[in-house]
């Protein structure tokens, strides 16, 4: 796949070409919209890394579920949307899964 398509922002429809320190594929766009992807068997480290890049203290009792850990960073005022899946399939990995976050102009 390629990068225009796999780094396409879905706020504004420009390409993040800021590559982030990160253990995950990340980028930041333009807009600050940040896009992080990762192998789909390790779908936590891009929850992991959204909360790192964003600052975002989560709640204790979120630590180990995936599905609260995102809620805190709604919370946090960050939004996400789904990007693509990268089926381009490297020896031995499962393809990557690209979300991106943004954090909401009122906060």
């Amino acid at each position: 796949m390629r990068d225009e398509e796999k780094w396409r922002c879905p706020w504004c429809a420009g390409v993040a070409t800021q590559v982030l320190a990160s253990l995950c594929d990340a980028r930041r766009c333009g807009c600050g919209a940040i896009g992080i992807g990762a192998p789909t068997i390790d779908w936590d480290e891009v929850t992991d890394e959204a909360l790192n890049l964003f600052a975002i203290d989560a709640r204790p009792a979120s630590r180990g579920f995936d599905a609260e850990l995102r809620l805190d960073i709604a919370r946090a005022g960050v939004d996400s949307r789904p990007g693509v899946l990268d089926p381009d399939l490297r020896a031995g990995t499962s393809p990557y899964r690209y979300t991106w976050f943004r954090r909401t102009r009122s906060h």
